[in-house]
């Protein structure tokens, strides 16, 4: 009687078993490969030097690492959109970047060996406590859903559209979409990096509001000298 092949929780279990790489080489392994062939040498010796560079595409693959379906493993990669549209740089430009079709191949190539997820019988609904008054309709959903919400609102604003127009949709406000976006930014650099930017933005409102207080007060500071200058002028 054949013995039926194994099977691995998550894909990067099945991807280490296949390629005979330890795990702690999960990512650089895949992250080389998701490069195109002629920029691999290149890619292994920036990731050496300077990993921060691909810091998107390992946020990507980890995440990558740890589904068991072909959904799941969409969303991952789904994020190196959102990269590659609000990204222009020289190393994109001569394509020394993660290609999502590449990591798309690499999960079919496995996938067969990866155990599909238990299906429940039944689902226990969880007893919410009453969220308080004023508490944002986004925060009163679950936790799945929230982060869910969150990502989407992050790939609208990433992909350009105004983000007065994209939190208004969301029926949030600035406020309470940067506190969602530090709840769920540990682990997710991108999420960090998005909330960063808006704290950053704040920031150079503030200081460009301050700039034309002071400027407007140097002006009339000046016009009133000048005017006392005029008065106390000998006829």
């Amino acid at each position: 009687m054949a013995s039926s092949a194994p099977t691995y929780a998550n894909f990067k279990e099945a991807y280490c078993a296949v390629h005979r790489c330890k795990p702690a080489d999960f990512v650089p392994h895949v992250l080389n490969r998701s490069v195109p062939l002629l920029f691999r040498p290149l890619a292994a010796v920036t990731y050496r030097f300077n990993p921060r560079l691909f810091s998107a595409e390992v946020d990507v693959i980890e995440s990558m690492g740890r589904s068991s379906s072909s959904r799941e493993v969409s969303l991952a990669i789904s994020e190196l959109d959102g990269l590659r549209r609000v990204e222009r740089s020289f190393w994109r430009g001569i394509g020394l970047r993660a290609g999502g079709d590449r990591l798309i191949a690499m999960w079919d190539r496995v996938k067969s060996l990866v155990a599909k997820p238990a299906v429940p019988t039944y689902i226990e609904q969880p007893i919410l406590a009453a969220a308080p008054p004023g508490t944002p309709s986004i925060q009163r959903e679950s936790p799945s859903v929230v982060v869910r919400k969150v990502r989407q609102v992050q790939q609208e604003i990433i992909s350009g559209r105004p983000l007065g127009e994209v939190l208004a949709a969301a029926g949030l406000n600035e406020e309470e979409f940067l506190g969602l976006l530090a709840s769920h930014s540990a682990g997710n650099p991108g999420l960090a990096w998005l909330r960063g930017q808006l704290l950053l933005g704040r920031r150079v409102a503030e200081l460009e509001g301050e700039n034309a207080r002071l400027s407007k007060t140097v002006t009339a500071q000046s016009v009133e000298l000048n005017q006392r200058r005029s008065a106390s002028a000998p006829d």
